[in-house]
């Protein structure tokens, strides 16, 4: 084989590595962004998900409150009979 077909083959494989080593480094960011956006979602998934849980406790809070204006006001209509029961009962 002369030696200019030798020395062109070996300039094609070297040319063929370098185009593995170029496409590999590619796939690997390409997979290294995947992953970044994948815990980027999951981070936002996550954040999404404890916003619902405090959305949830605030909702029990406003009714937790409203229970507590309506035992108040129980509890001053108790306080109101009981003093007249006292009043009638001198």
């Amino acid at each position: 084989m002369p030696l200019v077909q030798i020395r062109y083959k070996q300039i094609l494989r070297a040319v063929e590595e370098q185009k593995t080593k170029v496409a590999m480094s590619i796939v690997r960011k390409i997979k290294e962004e995947v992953s970044r956006t994948g815990q980027r979602a999951l981070g936002l998934d996550g954040i999404s998900f404890q916003l619902q849980v405090v959305l949830e406790k605030l909702e029990r809070l406003h009714q937790i409150e409203s229970d507590l204006s309506e035992i108040k006001a129980l509890s001053q209509r108790i306080e109101a009979l009981s003093a007249q029961m006292n009043d009638q009962s001198q």
